[in-house]
């Protein structure tokens, strides 16, 4: 599943970064959906599909402008798509779609090759914190901006201020060889500030990558979105505990988000807010069936303890 896993996240990269110039030859729109569930940047012209969060960003702003049958017109669409893609996918576009979180395995697997010391896994009490700045993160950029900045009670340049800070502006658009992003916006004091946050959070992004497993997805505001919908999701991750399972915490330790309730001695669906549907956790597992990956009732991918001892092998 991991070999399968990172070649989707190859094409899927390659196609989001370059794939615009297919859209534009053989498609009407400029890209696919303009609802992404993934960090695809709409700052970048070769792309070939844009995150919903700067649609969302747009609408709020126009919804508290004075324009609110357009605004609320063009939100519920957005998010009609958006819910459609999650109740099928969950937030699998999060473990196997999104270039960010796909730069950030590389550097981390880099980091590894590098012998650099690395944090295996975080404590649970830092991963909660992580939950609620992801939260805040999307009331405050996403959200609470977009709508003030609609009301005028705050500047215009506030209406889209989480893109102007995302890491994915800045990655897309360099990855084509479009460097306008990295410079600082002396347009005026807002765009100032916002483009100096960006680039120190991109350069914290990328020192952090190095040593802890996707610092970025674990604050990500796409993330706390997918999550509004993932509860109607036909896609899950389930847990057969019945006696099987040993702890050992192989799931764990192999978790990049750290999400310690798939330990737990729980039967049922365990898919947890931050969880990216990477399924290292399934694959990790030494037993067989215990971890499940499924689409209503039906089984997608189950942990095994003969896949597991292939896995112990080819590490060696």
């Amino acid at each position: 599943m991991s070999k399968a896993r990172k070649l989707v996240q190859i094409v899927s990269f390659v196609f989001l970064i370059y794939g615009g110039y297919l859209i534009d030859r053989f498609y009407i729109s400029g890209s696919l959906t303009s609802n992404l569930p993934a960090l695809s940047c709409a700052y970048n012209n070769y792309g070939a599909d844009y995150c919903m969060l700067i649609s969302t960003q747009k609408q709020l702003f126009h919804l508290a402008n004075r324009e609110f049958l357009v605004g609320a017109s063009a939100i519920l669409g957005t998010f009609l798509s958006f819910g459609l893609l999650i109740v099928i996918f969950n937030k699998a576009f999060c473990g196997w779609v999104c270039p960010v979180g796909f730069i950030q395995e590389i550097l981390y697997n880099a980091g590894k090759k590098l012998k650099l010391f690395q944090i295996s896994t975080l404590d649970r009490d830092k991963v909660l914190v992580l939950r609620k700045i992801r939260w805040a993160i999307f009331i405050l950029f996403v959200v609470a901006l977009s709508l003030l900045a609609g009301c005028g009670y705050i500047s215009r340049s506030f209406n889209s201020s989480f893109c102007a800070i995302c890491p994915s502006r800045t990655i897309s658009t360099v990855a084509t060889g479009n460097f306008e992003q990295i410079f600082i916006d002396y347009s005026n004091y807002i765009k100032l500030t916002l483009s100096a946050i960006s680039g120190v959070l991109l350069g914290f992004i990328f020192i952090l990558s190095f040593f802890i497993r996707q610092p970025f997805c674990r604050v990500c505001p796409m993330l706390a979105m997918s999550s509004l919908f993932s509860k109607l999701s036909f896609l899950r991750l389930t847990k057969n505990h019945h006696g099987k399972c040993e702890r050992c915490k192989n799931c764990l330790k192999n978790c990049p988000m750290d999400i310690e309730e798939i330990t737990y001695d729980k039967n049922g669906d365990i898919t947890k807010t931050d969880c990216i549907m990477c399924l290292k956790c399934v694959e990790s597992c030494p037993h067989d069936d215990v971890l499940s990956l499924k689409f209503t009732k039906f089984s997608l991918f189950s942990s095994s303890k003969e896949r597991f001892k292939k896995l112990i092998k080819s590490k060696k």
